[in-house]
């Protein structure tokens, strides 16, 4: 009598590189189940309802950056839509905005300058140290933008690993390069699995615990005590589980070690305000009011607008060591920083941005168990040993997700759901 335990294949992890996996693997006659820690799917995408719009909220991931063709190929084959993001800019001046002339083109200039190559790889930070030429507001900018974008302290973050992800060409769709899909990202992981057209197992609220395995054979137990065994697996748990004594290895892979001494997790604060009105627009008559930046001395230097949706909401973002020291504050002094330095941008008291704020939505990764932190970035010297985390250990375990990616797909969900992709290809080879 066969083992209803046993399957040929198992993904642990059901965010989009696990589905993307199952879609994948779903083709084909391969008995696999799917274990997630979560009691949903989705992993670090969190779309959630907005009160009174049919506009919904995204805790976790929310733009498509550039026109990848694992996520628009998707978008497109369910019939799901995406817009434009507009890409204007405005920074904090002398207490007043002022448009930012030309913003990614002269960030994008900066990040020429990185090198890519060479023996000796060093901190951004020390890169920063080096640029001449550059002006106060530009150098301010840069590092907000690096710490934001990349989560990452600019003390790990390594100028290689930097230059790889962000002088990889990207793909446009009619010159565009930043998008949202509408109806958020969880509704492309639910056609996702919708569109698997077999009984599939899952199981949610089972978190792994502890992987013991021999070439061929894998055996896994959950924190309920249930263990379940398999020729082949799949992981996707997010590098900052990874990194944890959360989940425990009798023989830890070699591909593994290397790759997890060779990256460092990201941390974000992103807080989403929801207002009576749109006030920030009289702010700037003559364009759309997209992003607003400040310098990195403020506790959130990165706002936007949902623009060209007209909807009364703002999110506030910051990245690096000042988001990971924010992960111990409750959401309402996170909430009170945030106003705090709103009113510097829009010059509107405090008690005006009280009267005006209905809600606001916000979840904390760095402090979630099931992720720990928010995405990946290449540490000082780690852009060779971060490509272990592509190669399968003997035909066995194969890794997906963000963290498993290399160049500018790292911590995209684009990257997550070609790695799903990939590691089912692998596996059915």
């Amino acid at each position: 009598m066969s083992d209803p335990r046993f399957y040929d294949v198992i993904i642990v992890g059901a965010g989009a590189a696990g589905i993307a996996c199952a879609y994948e693997l779903a083709k084909h006659r391969t008995k696999f189940l799917i274990l997630e820690a979560r009691p949903q799917l989705g992993g670090r995408i969190a779309t959630v309802a907005a009160e009174a719009s049919p506009v919904p909220i995204e805790l976790g991931a929310e733009f498509i950056h550039g026109a990848p063709s694992s996520t628009l190929d998707f978008l497109n084959k369910f019939a799901l839509p995406f817009y434009d993001v507009i890409d204007t800019h405005l920074y904090l001046k002398r207490g007043k905005l002022r448009p930012f002339p030309e913003f990614a083109a002269r960030i994008e200039k900066s990040m020429k300058k990185l090198r890519a190559k060479g023996p000796k790889d060093r901190p951004v930070a020390d890169f920063l140290a080096t640029l001449k030429n550059v002006d106060a507001d530009l150098r301010a900018v840069f590092t907000a933008y690096v710490e934001g974008f990349h989560g990452a302290d600019l003390e790990k973050l390594g100028e290689q690993g930097l230059a790889a992800s962000e002088q990889a060409d990207v793909e446009d769709l009619n010159g565009s390069t930043l998008f949202r899909p509408t109806l958020g990202y969880t509704a492309l992981l639910q056609s996702l699995v919708e569109s698997i057209n077999r009984p599939t197992a899952w199981r949610f609220a089972t978190a792994v615990k502890h992987i013991s395995w021999e070439p061929g054979q894998v055996q896994l137990q959950c924190a309920d005590s249930t263990v379940y065994s398999c020729r082949k697996l799949v992981l996707t748990v997010p590098l900052g589980v990874l990194k944890s004594p959360a989940l425990t290895w009798n023989k830890k892979p070699k591909p593994l070690i290397a790759a997890l001494s060779a990256l460092e997790v990201g941390h974000v604060q992103k807080i989403i305000c929801c207002f009576r009105e749109r006030f920030w627009e009289e702010l700037q008559k003559n364009a759309p009011l997209a992003f607003m930046h400040t310098g990195p001395e403020f506790p959130f230097p990165t706002w936007w607008s949902l623009m060209p949706l007209r909807e009364p909401r703002l999110t506030a973002w910051q990245g690096g060591p000042k988001a990971l020291a924010m992960a111990m504050w409750p959401p309402e002094k996170i909430l009170a920083a945030a106003m705090k330095t709103l009113a510097k941008i829009t010059q509107r008291s405090g008690a005006f941005l009280q009267q005006q704020l209905t809600g606001f939505h916000t979840h904390n990764w760095s402090t979630d168990p099931y992720a720990l932190g928010a995405y990946s970035y290449v540490s000082v010297g780690g852009v060779k040993a971060a490509s272990a985390f592509t190669k399968p250990v003997a035909e066995t375990i194969w890794f997906a997700g963000e963290a498993t990616v290399n160049g500018a797909s790292r911590a995209t969900v684009n990257g997550a759901l070609a790695s799903g992709q990939r590691a089912a290809r692998e596996v059915l080879r």
